[in-house]
Formats: structure tokens, C-alpha cells, sequence
């Protein structure tokens, strides 16, 4: 699979073109004014004519109330001037990695963010690491020219963290999701929710941050998670109680975590078994990523935050995120070649015990767009839109 390929048949969650209509005829730039801002509602987030907007304070503002609008954004008089300089700043760097980048930018549920509310949905605390240096060599498995866990059906749908720091949790359960199908042949949903209240217990929050293979060893040591049916996500750690809640582990339990060593081509390697969680240093140019390979210059620090990887091509990683609808309907491809902000370097995966037993709990159902709660699909929040057109609870598709 190419690079091209894979961008055609996964295009972003806010189609993108660039660059929009451009022309300084006076006659005709209201009515182009009126079309950059119904375009951009339709969801064309990244546009070289937004330069025309930062030009006009009307047009900003027009575009910034818009922009409220479709993010349900509310502001008081006194907090509004603070989130349109966010939002012009933002506006204004999307410009600029747009002149300067081939992958694309543009305005999603992180524009006019202070950096603490962005900080609020990440979530990896790197101190927590598996640092050993004596980590064993991986099997030799022959690297296929490219693999993608989604289209043998062996990915679930996009969640989304929200604003709790808990992305530690969905790299595992991703983790945990893909193999486990792979394992047992069945595809279901588990539940982040067991992990954040039971992995660090009554010890910390698990909103403030934590490690992927600290989650397996909470499943090794109980022998359990539960299906996210069984334990919705409820975006804050609760009280570990799970003796009476379904356990999703029947056809395959969790016995330890192993980790990659360094290096891209270790973590292609491992991909080629199934799914692996990764962290990743997220920047703030990160946060306004639509579509594309990104190929981000900008880390310099630590990972903080953390991912699934589900895939490769020739060019670039396939990964999945925790964050609803963002980027490419969830998913951000990152290149290879490149150091990867981290994406080589912490590298995970569960191990597995099969255990015999059939498992004949549901099997997974897509659905149109698993939005994670952004209510793209016009559902109300908690449900989604089934195959059929109807809205419900996605164990009732």
C-alpha cells in the first residue's frame, strides 16, 4: 500500500483543500468572504486564504463566531478577548505550517486553547518508563511492505480522553482490542474506565498521567478488564470495584507486557504481530495536524503522550489517537525515516495466554464515524448513528 493510497481512502475527519478561492476583485470578496466562512463550517479546515481573514477584524470575527458556533464554544464577556487572541495566534500559525509543511493544518476542537487545557488531554507520565536496557531481542518476523490492523478488521472504533489525562489508558486498551481479536478472532470494545480507577488504585489520579504497561500488569495480576459495556468511560478515576462487572478476557488473558527495543525498524517488526502502544511527544503545531504525513521538527523535549500504532506503509506510520475526530478521523500518519517524536522509542505490547474458552460476548459493530462524543454524526452524546440511519448505543447497532 502506498502512501497515496492510503490518504485517498482515509481522508480527515474536517475535509481539507487548499488553497481556497482567491481573488482581490472588490466586487466579488464579500461574496468570497461568505464562502471561505460557509467553507470552513463544512469542515475545509485548512485554507491559504485565511491570510484574507487575519487582514479583515471583520471577517476574524465572523470566522471566530462561526468557529464557536460548531465547536458549541461559550465565552463570558470577560473571558472573549483572551480566546479571539488564542484564536487569531492559532489562525496565523495555521497559515505558516501550511506555507512551510506538505502535511496539513488547521482549526479543530483545540483552537483558542491555553496551553494547561491542551496539557489536559495527554497524559503520559515518561518517569513511569520502562527504561531496562536488557530488553530481548524480537523473534525474526518478516516485515511486510506495509500492514494495516484495520482493514483485516481487527480495530475498533476512535474514542476520545476528553479532558482527563488518561491517554495511557486507550494506548493500552488499544493494544489490548487489536491483539486480543487477533488472538481470539473476536473484535470488541474494552473498557479505559477499568484501568484508570484500578491501575493506580487509590495511590494517584489516573487523570494525572501513567504508563501503558502499568495497565497489563493491573490485568496480570487480576486477570481481568471488562468490555466497555460493561464499563462505560466516565472521563475521572473512580473507586476500583469490578468483582460484579462482566469480564472482557475469556478467550485470551494478559500475562506481562514486553518491550521494543528502540528503532524504527524494531517497531515495524512488532507491527507485523499485531498493534503497539507508543508514546509520543505531542507539540502545539501537533494539535492543529488535519491531514497528511507529518513530519513535526519542532520536538525537542520528551514524550507525553500516548498512542496506538496499527499500521504502516513505505512512508509513514498509521496511528491512532484518543482524541474523538480530530485529525483523520482519529487517526494521524507520521513519517518514517524520521525520528518519529519518540514514536520508536517506547514502544509495548501485552502478552497473551489463550485459554480455550469461547468467547461469545458481541462482536464489535462499526459504525459511521465513531465520533467519540463530538457529535459529528448528529446523535446526541453517548450514542451513535447505526448502519441503518437510527441513533443508539453502539453495543445496540
Amino acid at each position: 500500500m502506498d502512501d497515496n493510497h492510503l490518504l485517498h481512502n482515509t481522508q480527515s475527519s474536517t475535509s481539507t483543500i487548499k488553497p481556497c478561492l482567491t481573488t482581490h476583485n472588490s466586487s466579488n470578496q464579500s461574496l468570497n468572504m461568505k464562502l471561505l466562512l460557509i467553507l470552513t463550517l463544512a469542515g475545509l479546515a485548512a485554507c491559504e486564504d485565511y491570510e484574507s481573514v487575519l487582514q479583515s477584524p471583520l471577517a476574524l470575527k465572523n470566522l471566530f463566531s462561526e468557529f464557536n458556533g460548531k465547536y458549541n464554544k461559550l465565552y463570558s464577556p470577560q473571558e472573549a478577548p483572551l480566546r479571539m487572541r488564542l484564536f487569531r495566534a492559532d489562525l496565523q500559525r495555521v497559515v505558516q505550517l501550511n506555507k512551510e509543511n506538505d502535511w496539513v493544518s488547521g482549526l479543530n476542537q483545540f483552537t483558542a486553547m491555553t496551553q494547561a487545557e491542551k496539557q489536559q488531554h495527554l497524559g503520559l507520565n515518561i518517569s513511569r518508563a520502562d527504561l531496562s536496557e536488557d530488553l530481548p531481542e524480537l523473534s525474526a518476523v518478516p516485515a511486510a511492505s506495509s500492514i494495516d490492523w484495520r482493514s483485516q478488521n481487527k480495530v475498533t472504533g476512535v474514542k476520545n480522553q476528553g479532558g482527563c489525562g488518561s491517554c495511557w489508558a486507550f494506548a493500552a486498551v488499544g493494544a489490548v482490542e487489536t491483539n486480543y481479536a487477533i488472538q481470539t478472532g473476536k473484535r470488541k470494545q474494552f473498557a479505559e474506565q477499568e484501568y484508570l480507577d484500578c491501575t493506580y488504585s487509590s495511590s494517584r489520579d489516573g487523570c494525572k498521567g501513567g504508563w501503558y504497561h502499568e495497565a497489563w500488569d493491573y490485568s496480570k495480576s487480576s486477570g481481568r478488564l471488562a468490555t466497555a459495556a460493561a464499563a462505560p468511560y466516565k472521563e475521572k478515576d473512580g473507586s476500583c470495584s469490578y468483582s460484579r462487572v462482566h469480564n472482557g478476557l475469556i478467550g485470551a488473558v494478559i500475562t506481562g507486557s514486553k518491550s521494543i527495543r528502540k528503532g524504527e525498524g524494531n517497531v515495524i517488526s512488532a507491527l507485523n504481530n499485531g498493534a503497539v502502544s507508543v508514546a509520543y511527544e505531542v507539540t502545539d503545531d501537533f494539535f492543529k495536524y488535519t491531514e497528511g504525513v507529518i513530519k513535526d521538527f519542532s520536538c525537542k523535549s520528551y514524550a507525553n503522550h500516548a498512542v496506538t500504532a496499527v499500521g504502516y506503509t513505505r512512508g509513514a506510520m498509521i496511528v491512532r489517537n484518543s482524541w474523538g475526530a480530530w485529525g483523520m478521523k482519529g487517526y494521524f500518519y507520521t513519517a518514517r525515516g524520521h525520528h518519529g517524536c519518540k514514536i520508536f522509542d517506547y514502544g509495548s505490547v501485552p502478552v497473551w495466554k489463550n485459554t480455550g474458552r469461547r468467547d461469545n460476548d458481541p462482536d464489535y459493530v462499526d459504525v459511521d464515524d465513531n465520533d467519540g462524543g463530538d457529535n459529528t454524526d448528529g446523535c446526541p452524546s453517548g450514542t451513535v448513528k447505526c448502519r441503518d440511519g437510527v441513533c443508539r448505543h453502539a453495543h445496540m447497532c
